[in-house]
């Protein structure tokens, strides 16, 4: 039933309700002098009568009101349930997304080395450079270990930003990553604003050839007016062998063109300074 029938319905019993007190002024219409319908005149005047009509009509009114009640509940509920699929539908596309984006990236990462004369070693588990010349071939050891972000998908849902950052060593194996993460937004009056995280620790240990997914939630005001997010990672860790080292990496994302992009100088020092100035220590 519509909501339109159910809105005439209950017009129609406040039309008669309203029209009660003028009952007894049908006697001055020459119609119902008429011997043949004064039958009308008489019925209309009985209390009986207009008892029925006002039962009549309060009973219509309650019966469309809790029809109407029902009409709007169920389409709260089929809002409720078609925001649910559609969410479990987004939800279920941005895993698949991240699963592809770690599926190619331990892909492309072999092929990558290679590109750098570098090769990985799966016995001791460390990435070592091939030095070449006409007479042999010299394996040596490559640089420490570095954390590196191999790539970033970030999901816009309503004003909640979702990003998966994923983590790589490169040279060689990375050991009790101690350190945190903390996000910065940047809109496009080239303001920027600091974002802060419920939740922002971050622990791991990458063997070489692996990743680390982190899932980052947060919510701002206004996702358009988002046109790039800072993700800087700060933190220790060790190699294995008793080297300890700092870790401060920055990574840039382009909202319009959904991808990492390179920080010039004067960005990273202007956007550094900001994590500064909100209490970071990044130096």
């Amino acid at each position: 039933m519509t909501n339109t029938f159910l809105n005439i319905i209950i017009g129609l019993c406040g039309l008669a309700l309203a029209a009660l007190p003028y009952l007894n002024k049908l006697s001055s219409i020459n119609l119902f002098r008429r011997v043949k319908y004064k039958w009308v005149l008489e019925t209309v005047r009985t209390t009986r009568f207009k008892v029925s009509v006002t039962f009549l009509a309060g009973l219509l009114g309650i019966w469309a009101t809790i029809e109407k009640d029902k009409l709007a509940d169920r389409e709260r509920a089929n809002d409720i349930a078609q925001d649910k699929k559609n969410q479990a539908q987004r939800k279920v596309q941005h895993e698949r997304d991240l699963k592809q984006l770690s599926e190619d990236n331990l892909k492309n990462f072999g092929s990558g080395l290679a590109k750098y004369y570098l090769k990985y070693d799966s016995v001791s588990k460390e990435i070592k450079s091939v030095v070449r010349d006409s007479s042999k071939t010299k394996i040596v050891e490559a640089n420490r270990p570095e954390l590196t972000i191999g790539d970033l998908k970030v999901h816009v849902d309503t004003n909640e930003f979702i990003s998966g950052i994923i983590y790589t060593a490169t040279q060689s194996a990375i050991h009790k990553f101690d350190g945190k993460l903390y996000i910065m937004v940047r809109d496009r009056k080239d303001s920027l604003w600091y974002v802060d995280l419920p939740y922002n620790d971050l622990f791991m240990d990458l063997a070489l050839g692996t990743t680390y997914l982190r899932n980052q939630r947060f919510i701002v005001d206004d996702p358009k007016e988002v046109s790039k997010i800072y993700y800087l990672t700060l933190g220790t860790y060790n190699d294995g062998k008793g080297n300890t080292y700092h870790c401060k990496l920055l990574a840039a994302y382009l909202v319009d063109e959904s991808q990492v992009i390179g920080v010039s100088k004067k960005e990273y020092a202007w956007v550094m300074d900001t994590f500064f100035k909100n209490g970071i220590k990044v130096n």
